[in-house]
C-alpha cells in the first residue's frame, strides 16, 4: 500500500488519467447507441467521402483541418459509428491531463482543476 500511494504522489498524471477515462466513459455513454452522432459543428455522416472535398480546394473549404478530416474519414471508414463518440471521448484525457500538468500542486489541486476544465 505504501509503494502504491508513493507511486501516485511521483506519478500525479496517471490518476487524472484514470479520472479523465471515467469521465468520458460517463459523459459519451448515452451517445454510443446505435448510428450516428450528430453534433451541430462536426457531423460525418453515414456515406462520408474518405478524403473530403475541401482536400481538393472545392467548395471552398478550407484546408487547415485536413490532417484531422483525413484521419476521421478514414476511421469512420474502417470503424463506422464508432469513430463519433471515440473522437470525443479522447478530448477528455487530452484536456484534463493537459490541465492538470499546466496547473501543477499537489493532487487534489490537480485533479480539481482537471474536472473543472473536463466536465
Amino acid at each position: 500500500m505504501r509503494l502504491l500511494s508513493a507511486k501516485l504522489r511521483r506519478y500525479p498524471c496517471l490518476v487524472i488519467f484514470a479520472v479523465a477515462l471515467a469521465t468520458a466513459a460517463v459523459v459519451v455513454a448515452p451517445l454510443t447507441g446505435r448510428g450516428f452522432l450528430l453534433l451541430l459543428d462536426w457531423v460525418p455522416g453515414p456515406h462520408s467521402p474518405i478524403v473530403p472535398a475541401s482536400a481538393y480546394g472545392l467548395h471552398g473549404g478550407l484546408v487547415l483541418s485536413l490532417p484531422f478530416g483525413l484521419l476521421v474519414g478514414l476511421l469512420g471508414h474502417l470503424l463506422g459509428p464508432v469513430v463519433n463518440w471515440l473522437v470525443l471521448a479522447a478530448v477528455f484525457p487530452v484536456a484534463m491531463v493537459s490541465i492538470s500538468r499546466l496547473v501543477g500542486g499537489s493532487l487534489p489541486e490537480r485533479l480539481g482543476a482537471a474536472l473543472l476544465y473536463g466536465v
